[in-house]
């Protein structure tokens, strides 16, 4: 009798052992659909095209730095491609007596991570990085007491220069009209190599900034955005 009861007892707990493993199971699966269903997918919401506001309005203030930019960024869920392109002409009082120009243009090219989860597509609060590149003209003149000469004028040119830089970018764009928005970005150049400059480095490079190790920048935009795709729930 006791073997009986005893074998009872076992196959209940054997029962009870297949029903959590089919319990566990259907957690797993359930687990796995809705992971497989909140994975992130690239879809195209909408192009945002702007242009920046800061060097037109300190252009105003000093009409040394004349430079112009616009960017334009693809708005693909919770990330973004985004590429800047700009012309710039500085004439500088780089020393004493002595004036440089500079005048070319330049570009970035990179991407970004929207942090903002819940409401992605009117307000966007990134970090991205760029890969930059600007081409560019200097002249440097300048002028000098020779022995024999007296007061001498010199003029140094610099023509087909480039370089090249790295950026940490960190902004928000915030949307406060039907399509339009608003934004700014923080820039942290780095790794400036400048090719082909023969006799001085520019004191100033298209979009990198002052020459001069790292460099900070800041853009304030207005956007437009055209819309691809509506707002969806799974962003």
């Amino acid at each position: 009798m006791f073997l009986v009861i005893n074998c009872l007892f076992q196959v209940e707990s054997f029962g009870q052992e297949v029903d959590t493993l089919k319990n566990l199971s259907a957690t797993k699966v359930d687990t796995l659909k809705a992971d497989k269903k909140s994975a992130w997918k690239p879809v195209l919401y909408g192009l945002r095209v702007g242009v920046d506001l800061v060097y037109p309005v300190r252009r105003l203030i000093n009409n040394d730095l004349e430079q112009y930019e616009i960017t334009a960024d693809l708005d693909l869920g919770r990330f973004m491609v985004v590429a800047d392109y700009g012309i710039a002409d500085y004439n500088l009082d780089h020393l004493s007596g002595s004036l440089m120009n500079i005048s070319g243009s330049y570009f970035r090219v990179g991407g970004d991570v929207n942090f903002n989860i819940k409401d992605p597509r009117n307000f966007v609060m990134f970090v991205g990085l760029r890969y930059a590149r600007a081409y560019y003209d200097s002249k440097f003149s300048y002028n000098y007491e020779d022995e024999f000469f007296g007061s001498v004028d010199q003029t140094d040119v610099d023509e087909g220069v480039n370089s090249r830089w790295f950026e940490l970018n960190a902004g928000i764009k915030v949307g406060v009209l039907k399509n339009v928005f608003l934004g700014f970005t923080g820039r942290l150049a780095f790794l400036n190599r400048v090719n082909n400059a023969s006799t001085n480095d520019a004191y100033r490079v298209p979009g990198y900034g002052i020459n001069d190790g790292a460099s900070w920048g800041f853009n304030y935009y207005v956007f437009y955005r055209i819309p691809f795709k509506q707002l969806q729930s799974n962003n």
